[in-house]
């Protein structure tokens, strides 16, 4: 049985590097429109963006780009494993 009830919490976040860090995933979220509906009266969805436009924001293709400039030499094999691996992906 799913429970229909919903819990939020909220904490403060005193760090600044991590405050802005959260800010920063937070206005490009926002700024995904990939696959953006808008719901009209009658319920039914409609795309607000065409697939083929040029300013389409991805926030996860985003964050994954960032974590990828972010890897180096310090970063545990397994993930520079997989920073090469997406490399090939690409060509």
């Amino acid at each position: 049985m799913l429970s229909t009830r919903r819990v939020e919490t909220a904490c403060p976040v005193y760090d600044p590097r991590l405050k802005q860090r959260i800010l920063h995933h937070l206005d490009v979220m926002q700024k995904d429109n990939d696959k953006a509906r808008q719901m009209s009266s009658n319920g039914q969805y409609k795309r607000l963006s065409s697939p083929y436009e040029a300013n389409l924001m991805d926030s996860q293709k985003h964050f994954i780009e960032e974590a990828m400039q972010g890897m180096d030499r310090r970063q545990p094999r397994h993930l520079r494993f997989w920073r090469r691996w997406a490399r090939l992906l690409q060509h």
